[in-house]
């Protein structure tokens, strides 16, 4: 979230700011015309905007204890207030939970509360992009962290508790925003026009903050914007339930979800990377041990019932050890990807597995091969490296890098039981012994001696 956003996000942001304005122009038009009365939709549409504004503050509060950089910490406040606050709104809704002839002051209070909730967000929001512009600052000490947190949510306690009951004890003396469901003319002169202004000041001064925002900056202008939008939407609507009401409501949500949207996806790109650290060999690329085995064992479970005869392959770097301490580290590292790269090309069905077990070693089973088809692929394998021509002086076998290989069929294992687990071992030892064999000469593909049919 904190990394420059790519430019394919500005592609994006400029297209939904542009589909809103248009949305937001063309439902102005109709800003008179009554759709249904859908009581429901409100208690609904609330509910999903108040649960997006809590679930992102509650990532963004995460983030801040992953990172301790303080701006997460404020948004994630500033998110919160707007989540609770939506509680009280849904409550005093006119005709939701009070009826008349009770629901004059109680509408007072539904609506205050989302053109507080409105007002407050974009100034908080700009106002510490004023203060912090390069989004610097950071928490370092672990104690630091939690205290930030218990007071952001102590914060969004008190400063909730306060806003509610302010207005629920002035809703006598608040000005009239709307009367039997239609809005009164103070809305479209002064308070629409405030919220337009308020967020759309808050977009320019964290877009304004850095040459090139950050992926958060950006989304969040966006929801700033298509905040300013909903305002200036709710100016040209004469009442509830009109169509520009209906559409403001629905800009409202979109606010709220925009940048829990981009932090759900950055947490699946996380997942992602996890995932391939996890199961993927850093320096070739090539599965690691662990990934090989999950996949292997699989294979063999097909295997077991079945399907052909696999080949299990382990080949080993001849002299690698002295092309490290010939050529250094940092060339052995590009031979090594050189050989996995080669070994990439080489297997090329769909079903070939490929890994890296270690070291100078690498593996490969081939399901569906026998005997023949294993020696051609293990000597096309050796050959392409060796047509590689990567120097080694050190080599006492020849000048160019090479590999030995060994052999071992799924038909060549005896063992006293079905389980995956010993299959994958007793390939693995059989290729290694075949292995051993091919190293007396080195160069060169040797084949494990079958030693009795599988058992059943």
């Amino acid at each position: 979230m904190h990394r420059k956003a790519p430019p394919g996000s500005f592609v994006w942001a400029g297209g939904l700011v542009v589909a809103f304005t248009i949305v937001t122009v063309g439902a102005a038009l109709l800003g008179t015309v009554h759709g249904p009365t859908l009581s429901p939709f409100i208690p609904i549409c609330a509910t999903l905007w108040g649960i997006g504004d809590l679930l992102t503050a509650y990532l963004l509060i995460t983030q801040f204890n992953v990172n301790g950089m303080r701006v997460f910490a404020v948004l994630s406040g500033a998110y919160a207030v707007s989540g609770v606050l939506t509680i009280p709104y849904i409550a005093f809704f006119p005709n939701l939970f009070f009826f008349p002839p009770l629901t004059l002051g109680f509408q007072q209070i539904s609506v205050w509360l989302w053109i507080t909730w409105h007002i407050a967000f974009p100034f908080v929001v700009g106002g510490y992009h004023l203060l912090d512009r390069t989004l610097s600052v950071r928490i370092t000490s672990g104690a630091g962290v939690r205290r930030w947190t218990l007071g952001t949510m102590i914060f969004v306690a008190v400063v909730s508790a306060l806003i509610v009951a302010t207005i629920y004890g002035t809703r006598n003396g608040l000005p009239t925003i709307v009367i039997a469901g239609t809005f009164q003319s103070l809305f479209a002169s002064t308070v629409a026009p405030i919220i337009f202004a308020a967020n759309l000041v808050a977009a320019a001064a964290i877009l304004a903050a850095s040459k090139r925002p950050n992926t958060l900056q950006l989304w969040l202008a966006v929801a700033l914007i298509t905040a300013a939008l909903d305002g200036a939407l709710n100016a040209y609507s004469s009442g509830r339930y009109t169509i520009s009401w209906y559409v403001g409501k629905l800009g409202t949500l979109t606010t709220a979800t925009i940048v829990l949207m981009v932090l759900l996806s950055e947490l699946s790109r996380l997942y992602r990377r996890l995932s391939d650290l996890a199961t993927i060999d850093a320096l070739t690329g090539l599965p690691n041990r662990q990934s090989f085995d999950s996949d292997a064992r699989f294979a063999l479970q097909m295997y077991q019932r079945g399907a052909p005869d696999l080949a299990f392959l382990i080949l080993d770097v001849d002299f690698f050890k002295q092309y490290n301490d010939t050529y250094g580290h940092q060339q052995g590292d590009a031979c090594l990807r050189n050989v996995s790269a080669s070994l990439r090309r080489t297997c090329t069905r769909s079903i070939d597995l490929v890994g890296r077990f270690g070291g100078e070693e690498f593996v490969v089973l081939l399901p569906g091969t026998d005997r023949d088809g294993a020696l051609r692929v293990a000597e096309a394998i050796r050959s392409n490296v060796e047509a590689l021509r990567i120097e080694h002086a050190a080599s006492s076998i020849a000048n160019v890098v090479t590999v030995s290989i060994g052999i071992a069929l799924t038909s060549h294992v005896a063992i006293a039981s079905p389980e995956r687990d010993a299959y994958l071992e007793e390939l693995v030892r059989g290729a290694d012994t075949a292995l051993y064999v091919a190293k007396q000469k080195r160069n060169t593909v040797a084949m494990a001696q079958a030693s009795a049919v599988p058992a059943s």
